[in-house]
């Protein structure tokens, strides 16, 4: 049965990439295809295929917002090891790029977007990083980091205890969500050294961390954006 089962597998994801393919010709001459109903047929004025938004949308920046889009598929890719290796990036993950930004046969833009469980530094930082080592403009819109969705309980918690990184990066990357009150472990060891007695602050740590008296303090939430040091 398992040979079967793999043979039955392998079809449909064929059929599926010719479905694909089909659609992207029909894109690409301006056909109707024949599985949409009317609402959705390809026409000048009702196009399956878009323009890149504004920075919201996953598609690189600075390509013509003429070119068009395609909006049934989109691809996700992780970073280490896909497509940066030892600091440098792959050479045919850069050519993979350009063909998903619209050096393709078709002259289409395919959406992406990046995902990593890193933290520490805002969207901003890593795509400037990132874009430097694929050689393209990357929309901070396109790069989901670890704590990336933290962003939507910014309205939801008052005072957080925010976890991990270096200095004060994870504090300002929260405050840039929209936390109101962010504390980091190292405001808790400058009002009370003895909570950690193992851990001791460095000058700047001590010079950087926030005085406040915590006896009424109440921490709502403790994200930790990301490996932590404490």
């Amino acid at each position: 049965m398992a040979p079967n089962h793999r043979a039955s597998s392998t079809g449909s994801f064929i059929e599926s990439i010719q479905a694909a393919r089909k659609q992207l010709d029909n894109m690409a001459l301006g056909t109707p295809d024949s599985s949409l109903d009317g609402s959705e047929a390809s026409s000048p004025g009702n196009s399956p295929v878009g323009s890149p938004a504004s920075a919201l949308s996953p598609v690189t920046p600075s390509i013509s917002v003429d070119a068009p889009v395609a909006d049934s598929f989109a691809f996700a890719f992780d970073i280490d090891g896909v497509l940066i290796r030892g600091g440098r990036a792959i050479p045919e993950a850069v050519e993979a790029m350009k063909v998903l930004n619209g050096e393709n046969e078709y002259g289409i833009q395919i959406p992406y977007i990046f995902l990593t469980n890193g933290g520490g530094k805002t969207e901003e930082e890593r795509c400037g990083d990132l874009s430097k080592q694929m050689e393209i403009e990357i929309s901070p819109a396109q790069f989901i980091c670890g704590h990336t969705p933290m962003r939507e309980m910014a309205d939801r918690f008052k005072t957080v205890l925010v976890v991990g990184g270096e200095g004060e990066k994870c504090r300002q990357v929260a405050e840039g969500y929209g936390f109101k009150d962010v504390i980091t472990p190292g405001d808790i060891i400058k009002h009370n050294s003895a909570t950690t007695p193992f851990r001791k602050l460095t000058p700047d740590e001590l010079k950087n961390s926030r005085e406040r008296d915590f006896t009424d303090v109440t921490i709502e939430a403790v994200f930790v954006f990301a490996d932590s040091r404490d």
